[in-house]
C-alpha cells in the first residue's frame, strides 16, 4: 500500500512538471485584409490549450482568441479578422499563451506579421464613407 501511494504521489509530480505543450512551426501572414496564425503541437500533455495573444508594440499583449487543445501531432489554425479595419503594412506582433489544465502558463516565442490590406475592399470601404 506505502509502495502505491508513493508511486502514485511521484506520478502526480512527473506529471505537473511535464504538464505543458512543445510546439512547432508557429508562423503567420496576411491575407485579403486578415491575419493567419498557424502552429503544430508535437506534444500536449495536461493541456487546456492555447490564447492567441497580439500587440501593436511587442510589450503590451491582449487576447485576440482562444483555441481548445485537440491532442498531439495536432495542426492548428486561428484567423485574426479584427485588423481588417486597420492600415495596410502595420505590424502586428502575435505569441501564443500555452495554458494548462492546473492554471499554469508558459509563453511561446513572438512572431512579427505586417499587414496587407486588400485595396479594393479598402477603396470601397473609403467610398461607403464619403456617403454616411
Amino acid at each position: 500500500m506505502k509502495f502505491a501511494l508513493k508511486l502514485g504521489i511521484l506520478m502526480t509530480l512527473v506529471t505537473m512538471l511535464w504538464a505543458s505543450a512543445t510546439i512547432t512551426n508557429f508562423d503567420g501572414y496576411s491575407e485579403a485584409s486578415r491575419i493567419i496564425i498557424q502552429w503544430s503541437s508535437l506534444t500536449e500533455l495536461n493541456l487546456q490549450g492555447y490564447e492567441i495573444q497580439r500587440s501593436m508594440d511587442n510589450h503590451e499583449f491582449s487576447r485576440v482568441g482562444f483555441l481548445e487543445a485537440r491532442g498531439s501531432n495536432t495542426g492548428y489554425t486561428y484567423v485574426d479578422d479584427s485588423v481588417f479595419a486597420k492600415i495596410s503594412g502595420r505590424t502586428y506582433f502575435y505569441r501564443l499563451k500555452i495554458v494548462n489544465k492546473d492554471g499554469s502558463t508558459d509563453y511561446s516565442n513572438t512572431i512579427t506579421i505586417e499587414s496587407q490590406i486588400n485595396s479594393v475592399r479598402h477603396t470601397w470601404g473609403s467610398i461607403k464613407a464619403m456617403f454616411k
